[in-house]
């Protein structure tokens, strides 16, 4: 953030020498957002290297890739490209500031010196700030290496940075009148250098120049008998930040630390992308920080879950003692009703969540200011919209708001010459960037989640043919809706409309198809479903031939679709459209008639709704909070409009085509009659929500 206003401030002073036909001053070198390096600045531990990681890595490739790092050379994305030699050129870091911080990483006990001859792919090193030090007036600094050359030629491993959680899984949590939340939460101090490696590993960790090892000659891990005087590259003897990997290690590798003390249950694990575990106790690791969250219902079972986090903590701090070390006492949190989780802001008493109020603020702020600038860069505007992005993660509806400063800051244009634009080549803003800013600046108070929002005991289904929209409306009991919001669509995905822009029209073969199937479902034909997944096949290919039926059995995705043909429906809205249009234009038309329709009630204000559709486009683009397609970023904008105002939240569900309750009367007929529900739909509605994840687990 200093370094965002930093550079917004020299925006501000060359704004006296822009006009309107000047190319742009470019922002200097220091936009990168590095930091002057300071090798008494870099935050190290008092002893590093004791922590044995590799004993805590259960699966044996990662253990072996752990141990030796040039297991990772072959398979995957492995780039095969032979190994770097030399000293990486344009490295500033001067030999003193090298050493100085050679002799620091030695005093901790993680360096190591590795012969010249044998280093591969020496990183450059850079330093970013961490944390201000109010005691000697300066910033603690985060040291990174630059691994790209080494990261190309090894394989990802994707183990277990592909569980790590966010701080908007909590956004499900449905918490009752009476309940609040208690926080637990911890930070371990420098884990990654905590993490005790091979000799293998850390000769792949090189870092700065070759020197004589006479320089190194007061290092505790210099050898005169086996070093002499022969060029050395320093090496970290620890996880280096900016390894690719080194995620996936500490990840499992503090997720087992804590399984075998007992201090982490994986029912009540959190992940981002799951549905948030069915328990009062939530339990996620990021890396090296540990939360806990208790949701205390009073009375006795208040108490129960209470102590329940009272066990897991004391035992999670016993493993830390007798494995990596202690956590830091001042980010220790323990039944905090209010506190920071992940980077955002909990408060457990009011229910809310978002991101710190400060950091809302002050981008607020600087929005601002830069839009009264009225110039920026497109790297400097993507540096300010990448602060927004984790806010607006807790009311993605806002996220439509920012649709032209999106495309100012990912400019793609290539001017006359060929050349592409330069991202630091400071322009004028445009009229509807400065908009957008300010719009975002504004309604910034407003991007808090409230987890008191009750589910609304109803599901809606919206549809759309060319000619006509509908919406339709079912009850189901609390506690099935509570339970359908988990398995919402939370995250969205990149959706586009297709280049010509117009509505799909069906052949006769594929609408004859499609009545076939509709027949065949109020019919209750076994044979349902094959059909489905034949005019599925049949419209994704764009093609009217049938496909071959064979033997079809229920995807795991049709699971909400059987749940609502068994649901007795009623029409809420229906009504022509005046104008043809992109079929999933009218579908994201339909679903603002109905954000208008619960805008209306004072009594769905603060609710959650559940809503299906049939448009995966739609849904994608509503769940991801905005679209790439300014025609349905457009519609998007102004829904997230109602939904802002009403203090909304809408939870996506897939519905496919032949069992969408509102497709007939977007098409001229009648609400369907529900079909007999199935064992598990009708153990389900009864409440047994075990029957569910029976379902799933087909």
């Amino acid at each position: 953030m200093a370094e965002l206003e930093r550079l917004l401030e020299d925006e501000l002073s060359l704004r006296e020498s822009y006009d309107d036909h000047v190319g742009g001053a470019k922002l200097a070198s220091a936009s990168a957002g590095l930091a002057p390096f300071v090798a008494a600045d870099i935050a190290l531990p008092m002893r590093g290297g004791f922590f044995d990681m590799a004993a805590f890595l259960p699966d044996a490739t990662e253990r072996a890739a752990f141990e030796d790092p040039d297991t990772l050379l072959e398979g995957g994305d492995a780039s095969g490209e032979p190994p770097t030699l030399g000293a990486p050129r344009g490295v500033a870091l001067s030999s003193a500031e090298l050493l100085k911080l050679c002799a620091r990483l030695d005093a901790a006990g993680i360096l190591a010196l590795v012969p010249a001859e044998e280093a591969e792919d020496i990183s450059p090193i850079f330093a970013v700030r961490k944390k201000f030090d109010p005691a000697r007036g300066v910033w603690f600094l985060r040291l990174l290496f630059d691994r790209r050359r080494r990261n190309a030629r090894e394989r990802h491993l994707l183990g277990a940075s592909r569980d790590l959680p966010h701080a908007a899984c909590f956004l499900d949590i449905v918490l009752g009148e009476e309940e609040h939340i208690e926080i637990d939460a911890s930070d371990l101090e420098c884990f990654y250098y905590t993490a005790r490696v091979s000799d293998k590993r850390a000769a792949r960790n090189v870092f700065g120049r070759p020197l004589p090892a006479s320089k190194f000659a007061a290092c505790a891990c210099y050898d005169r008998t086996v070093l002499g005087d022969r060029p050395v590259v320093p090496a970290l003897a620890t996880l280096a930040m900016g390894d690719r990997n080194a995620v996936d290690f500490a990840q499992r590798a503090h997720r087992e630390v804590l399984l075998r003390a007992g201090a982490l249950d994986p029912r009540c694990e959190v992940h981002y992308g799951a549905p948030l575990p069915r328990s009062k106790t939530l339990h996620g690791i990021m890396i090296d920080d540990r939360v806990a969250l208790s949701i205390v219902p009073p009375g006795p079972a208040g108490l129960e879950v209470r102590a329940r986090a009272t066990r897991e903590w004391q035992a999670a701090m016993d493993a830390y003692a007798a494995s990596c070390g202690k956590p830091v006492p001042e980010k220790a949190q323990r039944r905090a009703r209010a506190g920071r989780v992940w980077g955002a802001w909990l408060d457990g008493q009011r229910g809310t969540l978002g991101g710190p109020p400060e950091r809302r603020a002050a981008l607020a702020l600087l929005s601002v200011r830069l839009a009264a600038c009225g110039w920026s860069s497109p790297a400097l505007l993507r540096r300010l919209l990448g602060s927004w992005v984790f806010h607006l993660m807790f009311r993605r509806a806002a996220f439509s708001v920012l649709d032209a400063a999106f495309r100012f800051a990912h400019d793609g244009e290539v001017h006359e010459g060929g050349e592409a634009r330069d991202p630091t080549c400071v322009t004028r803003l445009p009229a509807a960037v400065r908009a957008e800013l300010v719009a975002i600046a504004l309604l910034s108070p407003l991007l808090v989640t409230d987890l008191r929002a009750p589910v609304a005991a109803q599901v809606w289904c919206s549809d759309a043919s060319p000619t006509k929209g509908a919406v339709v409306r079912a009850d189901v009991p609390r506690s099935v809706a509570t339970e359908l919001w988990r398995h919402r669509d939370s995250r969205g995905s990149s959706v586009c409309l297709n280049p010509a822009g117009e509505p799909v029209r069906e052949s006769p073969e594929l609408r004859l198809l499609r009545e076939v199937v509709l027949q065949a479902l109020i019919a209750g034909d076994p044979c349902t479903s094959a059909l489905a997944e034949a005019y599925r096949q049949a419209e994704d290919q764009e093609r009217a031939d049938p496909p071959d039926w064979g033997p079809f059995a229920a995807t795991r995705e049709e699971w909400f679709s059987e749940l609502v043909q068994a649901l007795p429906f009623e029409q809420v809205l229906r009504y022509p459209f005046q104008r043809r249009a992109h079929i999933n234009l009218l579908e994201a038309n339909v679903r603002l008639s109905l954000m208008k329709h619960l805008s209306r009630s004072p009594c769905n204000f603060g609710t959650r709704q559940l809503l299906g559709q049939d448009s995966r486009v739609c849904l994608g683009a509503f769940a991801k909070g905005r679209s790439s397609a300014q025609r349905l970023n457009h519609v998007e904008v102004k829904a997230g409009a109602y939904e802002l105002a009403a203090d909304l939240q809408v939870g996506g569900l897939w519905v496919d085509s032949f069992r969408m309750p509102a497709d007939a009367p977007s098409r001229e007929g009648g609400i369907v009659l529900p079909t007999p529900a199935r064992p598990w739909v009708a153990a389900f509605l009864a409440g047994d929500l075990t029957a569910l994840d029976a379902r799933l687990a087909l």
